[in-house]
């Protein structure tokens, strides 16, 4: 796999491009069926690690506790 282009891909998915490369990616992907691949594939793992990785939630105390540091009532 070419590392540039799966670089893109990661980036597109960190929402780390500008407008101009996001769109230059989607239409890679409208017009390479391998770029197209590799780009669901890489959707196809996040939503995979979205719904198998779960996150603790924050506790009322330390909500209170950040909410305090920052001086926010």
């Amino acid at each position: 796999m070419d590392n540039n282009i799966h670089d893109r891909i990661t980036l597109f998915f960190d929402n780390a491009l500008n407008d101009a490369d996001k769109k230059d990616v989607l239409n890679q992907v409208n017009n390479d069926p391998a770029f197209s691949q590799m780009f669901q594939k890489e959707q196809h793992m996040r939503e995979i690690i979205k719904s198998k990785v779960k996150r603790p939630s924050a506790n009322s105390d330390l909500i209170a506790s950040i909410k305090n540091r920052i001086n926010i009532e």
